[in-house]
């Protein structure tokens, strides 16, 4: 888990995003324009290098490995970063609420991130399911702990896929996790996307928006 003063990081709102040329999100379709004011895009000095969500004026949550990329990152592979400035809401720009509670097993939601092979200048969505941790145990050999969660569809097709690091899992129109890993090539029969569960980090997020930060421009593990 890590906070990080956002000073070189810029962001784009949805409805302000560029192109991005990478792929990502596989078997989805464009999002609705505007509908998802809360998704952001991340720049370090001008270089696209991940997704996050708004959680408030001042806070972006998005995947650890998108400021570090170790083995060990992925066991609390969630990151905070402080804006400065502020965003400033309107119509187009608003945070999304955090779920405080894990989603029921075979829950639809909704994975969302920066394009894909063809059309990567907007956002594309896609829909998965939550999967049980014991299946997901199964498919990955033992290596889902109690802070991830598990979606997809098992007959493959669907899914997130490297790109889309730091992006948001919706269910129930709430942040129920964060892109983070899964097999490579993406969408693989019974290879569910892994996400960071975000219901195990409210504590650690809540106590972290409510601490002043350390300097701008560098980094606080937790």
């Amino acid at each position: 888990m890590r906070i990080f003063v956002a000073s070189d990081i810029s962001i784009q709102i949805f409805h302000l995003s560029t192109s991005a040329r990478i792929n990502r999100i596989i078997g989805g379709a464009k999002c609705p324009e505007n509908t998802h004011p809360w998704l952001v895009l991340l720049y370090y000095f001008d270089e696209y290098y991940c997704s996050g969500t708004l959680l408030n004026e001042e806070w972006v949550v998005t995947a650890a490995h998108c400021y570090m990329s170790h083995s060990n990152v992925y066991e609390n592979d969630i990151m905070l970063l402080k804006l400065d400035p502020p965003v400033v809401f309107t119509s187009y720009v608003s945070p999304l609420s955090l779920a405080t509670c894990s989603a029921d097993v075979g829950t639809v939601c909704t994975v969302m991130g920066w394009g894909t092979t063809t059309t990567p200048e907007v956002p594309h969505c896609v829909d998965v399911n939550i999967i049980s941790n014991e299946v997901c145990q199964a498919a990955y050999e033992n290596n889902i702990i109690d802070n991830m969660v598990c979606a997809g569809v098992m007959e493959g097709g669907k899914d997130s896929c490297q790109g889309d690091s730091g992006g948001p899992l919706v269910c129930n129109g709430q942040l129920q996790g964060i892109v983070s890993w899964g097999e490579h090539p993406c969408a693989q029969p019974g290879k569910p996307g892994v996400y960071t569960d975000i219901c195990k980090y409210l504590s650690w997020i809540k106590e972290t928006m409510e601490t002043p930060p350390c300097s701008p421009g560098r980094s606080r593990r937790q």
